[in-house]
């Protein structure tokens, strides 16, 4: 039998991993101590909740916080008929949401923007190389991805930073950690939000009805609530969740493939030989250090999954991350390889009708990211003088706080 732990203490949620090995060992699915909840680890029956869409739901219920005694609790979500969009939508909703935002997502758009998104992550490094060192989340793994989706979406590049500001504060509000006047104050910052992006709204419509063509992500919302697709709610909903999954989850990924260079040499040598294996890195990446560690699932009706009967309104959450190094679906599964058969098989971005939306511009950001970092340099190390890289506290996201590195120019 596995002892009781608490997969949510912020030394394993550091280092994850051999935990999810050991709970995983015993049974798919493991009921954290203190929460009304249920973890699901391993890749098969994570595959089949994905698939059982009659008996889990996507829709957000609940949220993570801490009590006054700083202890973590889970909190039901309000339910206002208009809450879940997009990623916490269940079909026929979902289906609507991302029907609009298919095309300015899709791999030809991302042809589209190559070229600018390069001289931009060239820039950013350009910037730290010539000094020998750079803290890399703060000069470019946290830089680049809002700045990228600020583009997509028709947003001003001078937002960016108050962009990323909004972005943090709604991905604190996920993050187990935060007590409920640190909720409050991260809902009043994101109430802000909202009103910034009505504004573009309204300008896009005015667009819209002169009869100009979408030009950006905001006129093509503009154009489904028009047509009658999306209300308000639902167009700003899905602006916020595309700028904080945007930003953040790809600050993970960017900051996942830094580290990993420099604390693989060997890889590193690889890559630098063989630039084409760079997009099976950047896979590697997503399986060994998935952005996201799960997403929940809201128990729609008496079912079982697993071992585990699950009555109505019970939740579970689908660990993207102990599924991604489970080994009846990858061998040698803590080791970051290159050739790697079921290299695609892993869930760095979900699975099914809600794989992300973004993931052809998350995948592009990382390979470009790579390449740029790695034709400027000629070796990456981490800068042990500088302190060791630390990761942000957070039940859902892996991503780091700090990257130093130590780098020689090309």
């Amino acid at each position: 039998m596995v002892t009781m732990v608490d997969p949510f203490a912020l030394d394993i949620l550091d280092d994850p991993y051999d935990t999810y090995a050991e709970l995983r060992s015993v049974a798919p699915l493991y009921k954290v101590p203190h929460l009304d909840l249920h973890l699901v680890l391993s890749h098969d029956v994570v595959m089949e909740a994905i698939a059982r869409v009659d008996d889990f739901s996507n829709n957000l219920t609940a949220f993570f916080m801490t009590d006054d005694a700083g202890k973590q609790i889970m909190v039901a979500a309000g339910r206002d008929g208009g809450t879940d969009v997009l990623a916490t939508a269940d079909d026929p909703f979902h289906l609507v949401h991302r029907r609009a935002l298919n095309r300015p997502f899709s791999e030809k758009r991302m042809l589209d923007v190559e070229d600018e998104l390069r001289a931009m992550v060239g820039e950013l490094i350009d910037t730290h190389v010539p000094s020998g060192t750079m803290e890399w989340v703060q000069g470019v793994s946290s830089v680049l991805p809002i700045r990228a989706i600020a583009m997509l979406l028709g947003l001003p590049d001078d937002d960016t930073a108050q962009l990323k500001f909004w972005s943090d504060e709604g991905i604190e509000v996920l993050s187990g950690f935060a007590d409920g006047a640190r909720m409050a104050q991260c809902m009043a910052h994101i109430n802000d939000f909202v009103v910034y992006l009505g504004a573009h709204i309204d300008a896009a419509l005015e667009r819209a009805r002169s009869g100009a063509e979408p030009a950006c992500v905001i006129d093509t919302v503009a154009r489904a609530e028009i047509d009658g697709d999306y209300d308000r709610h639902t167009s700003v909903g899905l602006l916020i969740q595309l700028v904080g999954a945007g930003s953040d989850s790809t600050t993970g990924l960017t900051g996942s493939c830094a580290l990993a260079l420099a604390t693989h040499p060997e890889v590193q040598a690889t890559l630098r030989a063989q630039p084409q294996l760079i997009p099976a890195f950047v896979d590697e990446v997503l399986r060994l250090e998935t952005p996201f560690r799960g997403h929940f699932r809201h128990v729609m009706r008496p079912c079982r999954l697993g071992d585990v009967d699950l009555r109505p309104d019970d939740r579970v959450l689908l660990m993207w991350s102990a599924a991604n190094r489970d080994p009846a679906m990858f061998d040698d599964p803590d080791v970051l390889r290159l050739d790697r058969p079921t290299g695609k098989n892993h869930l760095g971005f979900g699975w099914g009708i809600h794989h992300c939306i973004g993931a052809p511009l998350a995948r592009l950001e990382a390979r470009l990211a790579v390449e740029e970092l790695l034709s400027r340099t000629s070796s990456i190390e981490l800068d042990h003088t500088a302190g060791s890289p630390e990761w942000v506290p957070s039940l859902f996201l892996r991503r780091l706080a700090r990257l130093p590195l130590r780098v020689a120019p090309a």
